[in-house]
């Protein structure tokens, strides 16, 4: 089924200090009506606009904080508004995914400094340089067909990568 999220107060905060009382949940306004819909490994949702005045006592950057569409550009982890107040929930899965993906992006480049290494020794000892030239474009492929088209673990896509990148 084809789940339609949305906040219960789409106005409102949805974690933190300025999320209402009985809570900010994201529910399905389709099929499901009514019961939470985000799974695990989706980013929260953030409100679709927002209108918060304040005195600035909390040591928020800005006065007020006034959006008639609220996109993820608009907010700014790094503002106490959005990362404790208002969007506490995005800002902490922003850092994890921003971390995760920091990991995934550079294990291409350490598995390549690994595998020079051995792929050196072979080319040293039997010498099939032009073989090896011709599996690297083979390997790409695979590697970026894997990415586009599955929902694999990166990792191993990125194994075959950095094999490619070493040859």
């Amino acid at each position: 089924t084809h789940l339609q999220c949305g906040l219960l107060h789409q106005g409102n905060c949805t974690a933190g200090y300025l999320v209402p009382k009985e809570g900010n949940p994201a529910l399905d306004e389709g099929i499901d009506e009514g019961k939470n819909c985000l799974a695990t490994g989706y980013a929260p949702l953030l409100p679709s606009s927002l209108t918060i005045n304040g005195d600035n006592s909390a040591g928020w950057e800005k006065e007020e904080y006034i959006f008639t569409k609220l996109t993820s550009k608009d907010v700014n982890c790094a503002d106490t508004f959005w990362s404790d107040d208002c969007t506490k929930n995005y800002c902490e899965e922003k850092d994890v995914a921003t971390e995760s993906t920091s990991i995934y992006l550079s294990m291409n480049l350490i598995g390549s400094v690994i595998f020079q290494v051995p792929f050196g020794i072979i080319l040293d000892k039997f010498g099939c340089w032009t073989s090896m030239l011709g599996i690297v474009p083979i390997l790409y492929f695979v590697a970026y067909f894997l990415l586009t088209f599955t929902s694999f673990s990166p990792l191993p896509i990125y194994f075959l990568q950095s094999v490619g990148y070493a040859m």
